[in-house]
C-alpha cells in the first residue's frame, strides 16, 4: 500500500476509536510452521475479515511510524475477536455489519493490511433501524437536540436471543454535571420501545451476571452528589422496567463491583444522530 500525506479524511491508529462498515467473512490462510502454503504442508488457519464497502486510508502513527505507517486504499481489515465475542458474533458471518474498535498494523503473521481489535459488531440493518427509531423518539431536531450523539450496545437482557439495546445519549441537551442520559430499549415488532430513560449516568456500562425478575441487572457509574466519590449504581428490573433514576437504585463501591462484563466502555465511540 502506498504512503499518503496526513489527511482529515483518513483514520487514525490506536488509541483512536473507529467505525467501519463492510461484510463479515471467514477466510482460510496458511498457518504454522511457515505461514506460506497450505499445499506445501502449512496448517490451515481461519481468520475473521471485514471486507470494506469503501476503501479507507490511515494516517501515520507519529509515535510508531515503522509499526503503523500511513496507508491508502485499504479494502480488507482483519478482525480480532476475543473471549465470548467468538460465540456472540458468529451468527453475523456473511452479513453486512458495522464494526467499532481500534486499528493497528502490527501483526506477526498479517492476513490483511491492518487489523481491528473489535469492541462491537452490529448488523447494518439493526443500526439503521435503531437510528430511525431514535430520530422518531427525539423528534424534529431543535437547537438543543440537533447535536445529539449516541453510543449503542446490543445486549440480551433476558437471555432469550432478542436484541435489547443500551443507548447513551450525549450533547448539551442530554448531559449535566451528573452524567448523560441512558435509554434501555426492547424490540417491539419491527421497531423498539423505551423500557426506561435514566439521566445522570456515566460510563462504563456493565451487564451484570445477576438477574432480577428475569432481566439482567445493569451497572452504571454514578455520583450521589458533587462531593461524594463515584460508585456503581445497580439497576434492577421489576420485570417491566428499570429504575428511572440512579438515586432509586442500589449501589456498590467501584472497588467492590459485582461480576459482569463491560458492554459500553468509558471510551465508547459515539456518532451523530442527525446528518
Amino acid at each position: 500500500m502506498g504512503r499518503v500525506q496526513p489527511s482529515a479524511d483518513c483514520l487514525s491508529y490506536y488509541p483512536s476509536k473507529v467505525i467501519l462498515e463492510g461484510t463479515f467473512v471467514s477466510k482460510t490462510f496458511a498457518g504454522p510452521p511457515h505461514y506460506k502454503s497450505i499445499k506445501n504442508g502449512d496448517k490451515p488457519e481461519k481468520h475473521f475479515v471485514l471486507k470494506l464497502h469503501k476503501a479507507i486510508c490511515l494516517n501515520e502513527d507519529k509515535t510508531k511510524p515503522t509499526w503503523n505507517p500511513a496507508r491508502s486504499e485499504v479494502l480488507e481489515v482483519e478482525l480480532v475477536l476475543e473471549g465470548d465475542q467468538l460465540v456472540q458474533y458468529k451468527p453475523l458471518l456473511g452479513r453486512d455489519v458495522v464494526a467499532t474498535g481500534e486499528l493497528s498494523a502490527v501483526a506477526l503473521h498479517p492476513v490483511a493490511p491492518v487489523y481491528l481489535v473489535v469492541e462491537s459488531l452490529t448488523a447494518s440493518s439493526d443500526v439503521e433501524r435503531l437510528t430511525r427509531f431514535l430520530q422518531k423518539y427525539i423528534g424534529i431536531p431543535t437547537e438543543e437536540t440537533k447535536t445529539t450523539r449516541y453510543s449503542a450496545a446490543f445486549v440480551d437482557l433476558r437471555d432469550d436471543q432478542t436484541k435489547d439495546v443500551l443507548i447513551y445519549l450525549s450533547s448539551d441537551g442530554w448531559c449535566g454535571t451528573g452524567g448523560c442520559t441512558m435509554l434501555i430499549l426492547a424490540p417491539e415488532g419491527t421497531f423498539y420501545r423505551v423500557v426506561t430513560k435514566i439521566p445522570a449516568v456515566r460510563l462504563p456500562i456493565r451487564l451484570l451476571a445477576t438477574k432480577s425478575n428475569g432481566w439482567h441487572d445493569i451497572g452504571v457509574v454514578a455520583r450521589r452528589n458533587g462531593t461524594e466519590p463515584l460508585y456503581e449504581a445497580i439497576l434492577s428490573s421489576d420485570g417491566k422496567s428499570y429504575p428511572p433514576s440512579v438515586s432509586e437504585a442500589g449501589g456498590a463501591e467501584l472497588e467492590k463491583i459485582m461480576p459482569g462484563r463491560i458492554v459500553m466502555p468509558a471510551t465508547a465511540k459515539d456518532q451523530p444522530l442527525y446528518p
